[in-house]
């Protein structure tokens, strides 16, 4: 949870936006539900990670204007994304059923 925060944290960091606001809404869902996590909660956030991955690396990449802060969110998401796998695994949900 406090890696989703962190990444909706940076996402509103130099000026919050209606963008940034938009695209936080399902990571604040999530911290939402994590007050009392479903069983495969740990599989949402991973999935709904993928997309905020890939945004902040292709920012980070191409974009010189905020790099040093898409470089923050893409290590957080991986960082939050193994996390909430390892959560997975100790709960021993599966994920296909």
């Amino acid at each position: 949870m406090a890696g989703l925060a962190g990444i909706v944290a940076l996402l509103f960091y130099p000026i919050p936006t209606t963008w940034t606001a938009a695209i936080s809404v399902p990571l604040l869902l999530l911290l939402v539900l994590g007050v009392r996590p479903p069983r495969k909660w740990g599989g949402w956030v991973a999935a709904m990670l993928i997309p905020y991955f890939a945004g902040a690396l292709g920012e980070a990449l191409a974009s010189p204007d905020a790099r040093a802060i898409n470089w923050a969110i893409t290590a957080l998401t991986i960082t939050t994304f193994l996390a909430a796998f390892i959560l997975v695994r100790r709960t021993g949900v599966n994920l296909r059923r």
